[in-house]
């Protein structure tokens, strides 16, 4: 993870970007909770002493990819980041799936052309199982090819659906504990969300109150 240990050493304050459709916005199904990118804030500000970094949520609820693609300028290019984290196809997955392909490509291609951050891509959540019909089919597909773009370009992936779905498999409870409504994920939800991330960046410590899994 060099891209992020490169970050974490700079002196120099950074800005930090995160965004998406609801699931990142948090609005309403956190019901007052942290969504992940607050948990993130506060590791990164509080615990890991960058108090002087801007972390920025453009996220707003409903947006699929071309919504991103069309007001790119303003949702991440006029803040100049260091860092941008992309989570977006739980709408999308009610669209065409070449849309999702040809917008998502040409926002990484943006981000290649126009900046120098380190870029982090997501894969949303499953949906509860039987509750989304017109997403359901589409969502493993959009994960995958998200994996799939973070392989051929080098950039890092928080794999979420991956890790939701073996736990759901295991314990099946965690589908009501994790979620709001049938794809929302809920302040549990969002505290897996923001561990994984953690991790997968390399910024987990056990010893972290940021960490800690859930409810201690």
């Amino acid at each position: 993870m060099a891209g992020i240990e490169r970050l974490l050493k700079s002196q120099a304050p950074l800005r930090w970007l995160f965004t998406g459709d609801s699931i990142t916005h948090g609005c309403r199904h956190t019901s007052g909770y942290r969504d992940y990118v607050q948990h993130f804030e506060e590791r990164l500000r509080s615990e890991l002493g960058r108090s002087r970094d801007h972390v920025i949520k453009t996220a707003i609820s409903g947006y699929i990819s071309k919504n991103i693609l069309d007001d790119i300028e303003w949702n991440i290019l006029q803040h100049n980041p260091h860092f941008i984290s992309i989570m977006l196809g739980m709408n999308d997955a009610k669209h065409p799936l070449e849309n999702f392909d040809r917008d998502y490509t040409r926002i990484l291609d943006i981000l290649a052309e126009k900046t120098e951050a380190m870029v982090v891509l997501h894969t949303p959540n499953p949906a509860i199982p039987g509750s989304e019909p017109l997403r359901e089919p589409s969502l493993p597909i959009i994960a995958e090819k998200i994996r799939e773009f973070g392989q051929k370009r080098g950039l890092t992936v928080v794999d979420h659906r991956n890790l939701w779905e073996k736990a759901w498999d295991k314990d099946p409870a965690l589908i009501q504990l994790w979620m709001n409504d049938s794809q929302h994920p809920n302040g549990k939800g969002h505290k897996v969300f923001a561990n994984l991330t953690f991790k997968t960046l390399g910024i987990w410590d056990q010893e972290s109150r940021c960490c800690r899994l859930l409810d201690e």
